[in-house]
């Protein structure tokens, strides 16, 4: 995340998504806590939890997303072209 965050525009909206909502407590291998804790730490304004499973909070988390970018939309810079490379392999 660190080398994204240098590479990528300064315009850049995060999101931080969890899934497996769907299992019970306690079984999540990171709280929603942590990812709060996350998310303020790395200034990431979109975050929370779905399930894919049962689809729970996917429309509410993308619409989110997509309202943030809709706010910010005149501080993205459209004539930047090409894509953001790595340095290394990430996934």
């Amino acid at each position: 995340m660190d080398e994204l965050t240098e590479t990528s525009p300064n315009s850049c909206i995060w999101a931080l998504c969890g899934n497996k909502m769907d299992t019970p407590p306690g079984s999540h291998t990171v709280s929603l806590q942590d990812c709060s804790q996350l998310a303020k730490k790395k200034k990431i304004t979109v975050y929370g939890e779905v399930s894919a499973k049962t689809k729970e909070n996917l429309d509410s988390f993308f619409l989110k997303l997509a309202t943030e970018i809709y706010a910010s939309r005149d501080t993205f810079d459209m004539r930047r072209s090409g894509t953001v490379k790595l340095k290394r392999d990430v996934i």
